[in-house]
């Protein structure tokens, strides 16, 4: 099913006709970063054996997941005469290439290691809305479809002292997703800017499952959503004559402020849909510092997400947006939940 989807996507993109009127062009490429825990599986597997040199290793990385992602997105959009409706007036089309990375070991009284690693294509299809003056309230929706490599790797207990086996296979992924954006202005000078998120995929894997955890599943479905808010005083400082000062909240898995995890991300953490309040919200502050042509130059904020302190900032210079930040993400894969500092770095672009 998932192999038929890619067909018609690479076959639907072969047909598309040549746009002839304006265009937008979005790239975007991101990086994120914990510690590399596939060095740390190597020089277990170099002492193969050796009960005391493997404890010494582990001792001090139990409890503390690893993750390493990167990825480039890029979308095409164009309009089209399909149908006559401005909220879905342009056909866009992606393409998305992303790594992902990561493991732990957990359980020190019968330690537990499991680590993952795939590399994944993602190309996707659908509509969004029309770059209209003076639109307040922004569409999108797109069918996606993937397939890369993928490697794991399980062992606990006495299974440390042997070699343990690397699993290989393919990952495939379809499903679809839609965005709406909804910038208001209740007031003179309140702003409030509403965005809106929810993806479903079916994620299928060809690996194996490992001899001690038979029943590990790994085709499942996911369902990824995200409610994010901004409410906006706009006030006169020394930095800017027109600083909006204000609260910024999210709701959903991963309550992150502007940080987009990988799509596999949702697959490698066997994503649930609601793990619990403290999971799936956040509240900060938020500055931004405006020119006199309305753009974000500056973008200041930070909070408690997720159950954890995270921040950072956004600085826009024309169409290129350079983003830093650092939140503390859960790890799903043990029950308890631990949590993994990454520092976020991204490049976005918009033409």
């Amino acid at each position: 099913m998932l192999r038929l989807l890619l067909l018609l996507l690479i076959a639907f993109f072969a047909v598309l006709p040549a746009p002839a009127r304006a265009t937008d062009f979005d790239l975007s490429l991101a990086y994120g970063q914990s510690r590399d825990f596939w060095r740390l599986v190597g020089d277990i597997q170099d002492r193969t054996g050796n009960a005391a040199e493997i404890d010494a290793l582990a001792r001090n990385r139990y409890g503390r997941p690893d993750v390493i992602y990167s990825y480039l997105d890029a979308a095409y959009a164009y309009p089209h005469s399909h149908f006559n409706w401005e909220p879905f007036g342009m056909l866009v089309i992606g393409t998305r290439a992303e790594a992902l990375a990561g493991g732990e070991i957990s359980n020190p009284i019968s330690p537990e290691i499991q680590a993952y690693a795939n590399a994944t294509g993602i190309a996707s299809i659908g509509y969004r809305s029309l770059n209209a003056p003076g639109r307040k309230t922004f569409w999108e929706a797109r069918l996606l479809g993937g397939v890369g490599p993928e490697k794991r790797l399980y062992a606990q207990g006495a299974e440390f002292l042997d070699t343990i086996p690397v699993r290989n296979g393919a990952l495939f992924l379809g499903g679809a997703f839609l965005q709406m954006m909804n910038h208001a202005q209740p007031g003179e000078d309140f702003y409030v800017t509403t965005d809106l998120f929810v993806r479903t995929v079916y994620f299928h894997s060809t690996t194996d499952a490992p001899l001690s955890k038979p029943d590990e599943d790994l085709s499942f479905f996911t369902v990824r959503w995200k409610l994010q808010n901004e409410w906006l005083k706009e006030v006169d400082t020394f930095l800017s004559s027109r600083t909006r000062l204000g609260i910024i909240s999210v709701l959903g898995q991963n309550p992150t402020p502007f940080l987009n995890l990988p799509v596999t991300w949702d697959y490698q953490q066997h994503l649930k849909t609601y793990p619990g309040f403290r999971s799936t919200s956040g509240i900060g502050g938020i500055a931004r510092f405006l020119n006199d042509r309305a753009l974000p130059n500056v973008a200041l904020y930070g909070g408690f997400f997720g159950g954890a302190f995270g921040g950072g900032a956004d600085l826009q210079l024309g169409p290129v947006v350079l983003n830093a930040s650092t939140y503390g993400l859960e790890n799903f894969l043990s029950p308890s939940r631990e949590k993994t500092r990454i520092w976020n770095a991204t490049l976005g672009i918009a033409l």
